[in-house]
């Protein structure tokens, strides 16, 4: 791979571009916060219990690593919700 002005090129001078994983709507994306006010927590913390807890909760859609923001899809959590209080 050859790196031009713009960025990474393929051999071939096409420019390359770097797969989409799964694409979100960034004002779907909410903290624990939310997540525990959406799942009637009384603190965010225990949205990591719940984590542990219920392995078919949702996932955040984004985990920087240890004590970093995680963000979940507003959408997957109030899913989830309805479900289990069903």
């Amino acid at each position: 791979m050859i790196v031009g002005a713009g960025g990474p090129l393929l051999s071939d001078g096409r420019a390359s571009v770097p797969p989409v994983a799964h694409r979100v709507d960034l004002n779907d994306l909410i903290d624990a916060l939310d997540v525990a006010q959406i799942l009637g927590l009384s603190q965010s913390n225990s949205v990591y219990l719940y984590l542990t807890r219920y392995p078919e909760m949702p996932r955040p859609v984004v985990d920087r690593g240890p004590r970093r923001a995680k963000l979940w899809l507003r959408s997957e959590v109030e899913a989830w919700d309805r479900k289990r209080r069903a």
